[in-house]
């Protein structure tokens, strides 16, 4: 019976007529340990409940009892089961993030793996597209990890965080005396990511002169430093990544239709985390055991706590 109908939880008395519950624990030990067994019996002795706690059971209740004694006890047994599957999750989860440096086993989630798993062995370029916090990065990262230029440099490129003349420097690099200040020369990101992958963060923050270059970057794989005239050769795999409606832009005018085209070779779409239903509890434990490495403090969370962080809207910010 067992084995035909796979119970999350059994209750078994004692004495039966054709069975006793110490016989009926032990075959369910054997089948699956993690089933628990809550053993019932009229006849409570301490020897009888030692028995029946060292053959496996879950937990021992003696009549007679309450309703609310029978409930607490199967209310506590399913959230033991719960924790389990949880934990087992978060294990598989931890082997599964060792390769895709994410967190989740929502069906979303396990859709971005399988997609990385093949796009990464690509030499394509991909657009990664998602709200702010849905792991843009760390899908861009996890495509490089898993790719045939691992071994190779991963370099991130942040689009919004500097002016344009700063921005095509990082970028491109520059000779000495390019522009004041520049007192000797200095290779580019795009040109330390060579033989790699450079990673553009939000790519649509970029002004329409540095898409122009960047264009030349992915059209001829070569370019000039800023203040230079020597064309300089590189081998990267470009993977970029936005918030924005690039669609939107194309109409306005606000970005290249080119470069648009050879950014969006392949295309990754990331789920917001208030669609990714059970993938909250995985990513609390997960910096919980973060933060209790690292501060020493944190321990868990309560249920009620939890509760609230699932319920919670998780709206783009």
């Amino acid at each position: 019976m067992i084995k035909k109908h796979g119970p999350d939880l059994i209750l078994t008395d004692i004495k039966m007529p054709k069975k006793d519950g110490l016989t009926v624990l032990r075959e369910v030990q054997e089948f699956d340990k993690d089933i628990p067994v809550i053993v019932i019996t009229g006849f409570a002795t301490i020897e009888s409940a030692i028995d029946a706690m060292k053959a496996g059971a879950y937990n021992y209740l003696p009549k007679p009892f309450t309703l609310d004694q029978f409930r607490l006890t199967v209310e506590r047994a399913i959230d033991q089961i719960k924790l389990k599957e949880e934990n087992r999750a978060l294990k598989s989860q931890m082997q599964e993030s060792n390769s895709h440096n994410t967190i989740g086993v929502s069906a979303p989630m396990k859709e971005l793996y399988e997609t990385i798993c093949k796009v990464a062995k690509s030499e394509a370029n991909v657009l990664i597209l998602g709200e702010s916090g849905t792991g843009k990065e760390l899908t861009a990262r996890s495509l490089h990890s898993n790719s045939p230029r691992s071994c190779r440099p991963f370099v991130a490129v942040d689009c919004v965080s500097l002016p344009d003349q700063l921005l095509e420097s990082e970028l491109f690099g520059h000779e000495k005396g390019a522009f004041t200040g520049a007192y000797a020369s200095k290779p580019g990101l795009i040109e330390l990511a060579n033989t790699g992958t450079v990673f553009l963060d939000e790519i649509g923050d970029l002004s329409i002169g540095l898409q122009a270059k960047l264009l030349r970057v992915l059209q001829e794989r070569q370019f000039r430093r800023l203040g230079g005239t020597s064309l300089i050769n590189v081998d990267v795999r470009v993977i970029a990544a936005t918030n924005r409606d690039l669609k939107g832009m194309l109409k306005e005018g606000t970005f290249r239709e080119d470069l648009y085209y050879r950014l969006n070779v392949i295309t990754l779409n990331l789920t917001p985390l208030r669609e990714r239903f059970g993938d909250i509890p995985l990513l609390v434990r997960h910096f919980c055991r973060q933060f209790s490495i690292s501060q020493g403090k944190v321990l868990g969370i309560s249920p009620e706590a939890m509760q609230v962080l699932e319920n919670y809207p998780w709206l783009n910010p």
